[in-house]
């Protein structure tokens, strides 16, 4: 239970409830005709549920939705059905949150103060099926409950009862730390690196992202730190302004390959660099971003890696809250 409690009074647990409408009931007897031509078309029916109003007019709630989600996941990870979050990264987040929070709280009022003139809009543009859609209004409304955004954030104490299930809990979050970068190096390496022979500066934002996060939750893992000295040992051997082509983007590829299948070391990445080569030993500091005068908590490190001062190589780059 030593690591667990070590792990536990370093992170806070954020919980996101958010509920939005999706804008469709299920589709019943009553509104079909008979026959083939009593068949809704796909722009109004799919799988078995009708859309009482335009999809495009709840895509901002679902958009902030989406936003709040990925604050979570830029500085903290998934942990008891939220996400464990670095203490001095706590208050930001819920600062941020906050601030989605109201424009989602904003954006609902206005969803429902004018919902009787969207299900009119949409029944209009659909005026064959302008009744259907009226009455499949009708009834979504019986059971339906406003939009919610809430925001639970918490600290965990001793755990007096099952400390096991805490302690299970708490073993999953290394593998679901590296889950998560690797999703996001492929998702990085569909997006902007697939198919190409160069790339520019804005295409390293994401190691830079993924950068940060590893060092506030350094002490979940210490392949958190591997991962990082992996990425500054990249970056540090780029040239100083983009685009990179050649061999500058080739390590730039393989490095997010290696993010993407969760191994730092192993890969055989012959066809892009040429040849397989050992891990220097990098020291590993700090994003330049964090205050020098904050204390930070220091995790247990490899030997070959160590902790120092100076602020880790960051290429030019153009910084975006949300990915």
């Amino acid at each position: 239970m030593n690591v667990t409690k070590t792990i536990v009074d370093q992170i806070a647990i954020v919980i996101l409830t958010i509920t939005s409408w999706s804008g469709r009931t299920k589709i019943q007897a009553e509104d079909l005709r008979g026959d083939l031509s009593g068949i809704p078309p796909a722009e109004i029916a799919s799988l078995g549920t009708l859309k009482y109003l335009d999809p495009t007019k709840l895509q901002g709630l679902a958009t902030l939705r989406a936003a709040a989600y990925r604050e979570c996941l830029a500085v903290g990870t998934r942990f008891l059905g939220g996400y464990a979050i670095p203490l001095d990264k706590a208050d930001e987040l819920i600062a941020t949150l906050e601030i989605i929070k109201g424009k989602y709280d904003q954006l609902a009022a206005e969803i429902l103060r004018e919902r009787d003139s969207l299900v009119a809009q949409w029944a209009d543009q659909n005026a064959e099926w302008s009744e259907v859609i009226r009455a499949a209004a009708s009834r979504a409304t019986a059971r339906q409950h406003p939009p919610e955004f809430r925001v639970t954030p918490f600290v965990l104490g001793p755990a007096a009862c099952a400390p096991e299930a805490l302690q299970a809990a708490v073993e999953e979050l290394p593998g679901t730390l590296l889950d998560e970068v690797a999703q996001e190096a492929k998702l990085a390496y569909e997006g902007s690196f697939k198919g190409r022979a160069e790339c520019t500066a804005k295409s390293l934002n994401v190691l830079s992202r993924l950068r940060e996060k590893l060092w506030g939750l350094r002490f979940v893992s210490a392949d958190a730190l591997k991962v990082m000295a992996d990425i500054d040992d990249v970056l540090a051997k780029l040239p100083a302004t983009g685009p990179y082509q050649a061999g500058a983007y080739q390590a730039i590829v393989a490095l997010v390959l290696r993010l993407a299948n969760k191994d730092i070391r192993d890969i055989a990445i012959d066809r892009l660099v040429g040849a397989v080569t050992q891990h220097p030993t990098v020291p590993v500091s700090p994003p330049a971003t964090a205050p020098a005068s904050q204390p930070t908590p220091t995790p247990p490190v490899p030997p070959e890696l160590t902790l120092t001062s100076p602020a880790p190589v960051v290429r030019p780059r153009e910084r975006r809250s949300i990915w």
